[in-house]
């Protein structure tokens, strides 16, 4: 018999521990929901056998490995860099590896990450970014294990989601940059087809309608530092006219600031700039830029917290979870006079 092989099954342990099959899976998979009585008990027994201490033969007999898969867009990017040390620091305290997926923005890959997630038994898969899908919905369905999605709204799916408030925050900035005296405001959105990107321009938009701003600008973007640097070669050369820019991640904003000092443009003197995603990439920029939005290290905790609920608890109601951004005023927005307002570039 090879050493991987339990000599026992789950069952065995059920009965050799008076304890149900269900109450003897709770302890192998650390659930708190458990008396410390019955886990001494069970534990004991296992130890007995020789079954503790193989997380793979633990896993064979429950069906699932102590595995917990995080597909990320950009693990380079800081905001998903950062969530995913905050979860892979909280589940390994509960016996969980962490393996962690890019999915380069692929909607192919992230499907290909999915399957493997069944073929390979883990516990879990968080999903830090989707393009909404019918496609990626068929999939998350047949799934035989939890899927949490972070800072991603799925629709027809029943999911437990961790979320900020992308439309609140956005509507937040938008507002910043109107009351000091914007109406000419540019706005580079996340991916298109990604609930993130939608909510964001939604709010962009509502805030110029409630304050009857008739002209909008929306440019998408990918994500990355080469996207933001190429918006702001559009800016500098006069293809967007604008005095504000909001812009929807920190890696952007980063390619957005280089490009406009490369022209020999400054922040705020020729254009006011907010962005999502207070981090060290902004907290590094010669610029002191204004952000919203929630840090990466808290959406990152609430979620290692919504995965941890979920496997103690697999049976309960789907949770969603939507965390409040906050407005973090520093140097990079310019307040106008009536005279300086229609000025544009």
């Amino acid at each position: 018999m090879s050493k991987d092989k339990p000599s026992i099954t789950l069952d065995d342990i059920a009965r050799l521990s008076g304890y149900s099959r269900s109450t003897v899976s709770r302890v192998l998979t650390n659930s708190s929901h458990v008396s410390p009585k019955a886990k001494t008990i069970i534990s004991r027994v296992m130890e007995e056998h020789h079954f503790t201490g193989n997380a793979i033969a633990r896993g064979m007999v429950i069906g699932k490995m102590p595995i917990v898969m995080v597909i990320a867009g950009d693990v380079a990017n800081y905001f998903y860099a950062n969530a995913i040390s905050q979860i892979e620091r909280m589940l390994f305290k509960k016996g969980y590896l962490v393996a962690v997926c890019t999915s380069e923005y692929s909607a192919r890959k992230e499907l290909a990450y999915l399957k493997m997630a069944t073929m390979f038994r883990v516990s879990a898969v968080v999903l830090m970014s989707a393009v909404d899908s019918a496609e990626l919905s068929a999939q998350i369905r047949s799934l035989d294990c939890p899927l949490i999605s972070m800072n991603r709204r799925l629709s027809d799916c029943e999911i437990d989601m961790v979320l900020q408030k992308n439309y609140d925050s956005a509507y937040l900035a938008v507002r910043h940059l109107i009351r000091n005296g914007h109406t000419d405001i540019a706005h580079l959105a996340g991916i298109q087809g990604t609930s993130t990107a939608a909510e964001r321009t939604k709010g962009y938009l509502l805030a110029l309608r409630d304050y009857k701003i008739r002209s909008s600008i929306v440019r998408h973007g990918d994500l990355t530092w080469q996207s933001g640097y190429q918006f702001g070669e559009d800016f500098a050369n006069g293809s967007i006219d604008c005095t504000a820019v909001f812009i929807s991640n920190d890696t952007m904003t980063a390619g957005f600031v280089k490009a406009v000092s490369d022209a020999g443009r400054s922040i705020p003197d020729d254009v006011s700039l907010i962005c999502f995603d207070y981090s060290p990439v902004i907290e590094q920029l010669a610029v002191q830029v204004s952000t919203v939005g929630c840090t990466a290290q808290k959406i990152g905790i609430e979620t290692a917290r919504m995965v941890t609920s979920r496997l103690e608890c697999p049976d309960g109601p789907k949770q969603t979870m939507e965390l409040d951004g906050e407005l973090k005023e520093r140097n990079s927005v310019k307040r106008l006079n009536r005279r300086t307002q229609s000025k544009k570039g």
